[in-house]
């Protein structure tokens, strides 16, 4: 596979003019409230810092290079989930990781994680999902959660897509959301120039439908700025990774 040239992504930023993102005051709103910040530990010591959304009481959905990376000991040592974080102030506390699961096919083709929040060659994050498992239950008067969808190409056309997540060039500790449509997408991923930034990769993409419920799903998971096509990507959600995710999670044997 071809390298990452360093000057291309320089050159490349994955904020777009005009930057529509906007910063979420009340985190503890439906969907923001499912969403938080990941802190990420490799074996070698690498730090990092990401972004997840939780799915059931237990699971948060995230991609897989926020879980595991060959470069730096493999799968993550430590994995502290905040959800809803907002500052300083953690509304539902922290909560640690039991398991971390990613597709075998990415430990397989092991990609680079990204540069500042870029690759070059986005088709080797075929993969790029996990889920952690937490030690505990989250804490969260809810009714429901945000539901996994394989969405239509129909509606990937005309729907606009949010996505909110923990960007490092904003102040820290803070949940932004942007709002756009996919300038493209094929099987298995989407592609659009919504504004993010390093930090949020494993950030949920919402589809708002056009129906009478109003109802938001997840029909993809953010990984990075491609150099290669200059734009953002996410790993689009189909039937065969629902149900890994739902396996995962133990609803299905």
């Amino acid at each position: 596979m071809a390298s990452v040239d360093e000057t291309k992504i320089a050159e490349f930023k994955k904020v777009f003019p005009p930057d529509g993102r906007k910063k979420v005051d009340d985190t503890l709103k439906i969907p923001y409230l499912f969403v938080g910040q990941l802190e990420i530990t490799f074996p070698d010591g690498t730090r990092g810092v990401g972004t997840g959304t939780l799915i059931s009481p237990y699971h948060v959905l995230t991609c897989a290079h926020n879980l595991y990376q060959n470069k730096h000991g493999k799968y993550a040592k430590k994995v502290i989930f905040n959800p809803a974080r907002n500052e300083e102030f953690s509304p539902f506390g922290n909560y640690e990781f039991e398991r971390l699961d990613v597709p075998d096919e990415y430990i397989s083709l092991s990609p680079e994680a990204p540069v500042n929040g870029i690759v070059d060659d986005y088709t080797r994050y075929l993969y790029d999902f996990g889920v952690v498992t937490l030690k505990e239950k989250v804490k969260i008067a809810t009714s429901g959660f945000l539901q996994l969808y394989d969405a239509r190409a129909e509606s990937l056309k005309t729907d606009f897509i949010d996505i909110a997540g923990y960007p490092g060039d904003k102040p820290a500790n803070t949940m932004w959301d942007a709002r756009g449509k996919l300038t493209s997408f094929d099987d298995s991923f989407l592609f659009y120039k919504i504004s993010t930034a390093p930090g949020q990769s494993g950030s949920s993409l919402r589809e708002n439908f056009n129906d009478e419920d109003g109802l938001e799903r997840i029909v993809g998971i953010h990984v990075a700025g491609s150099s290669k096509i200059e734009s953002n990507f996410a790993v689009r959600l189909d039937t065969d990774k629902i149900i890994k995710i739902e396996s995962w999670m133990g609803h299905v044997d």
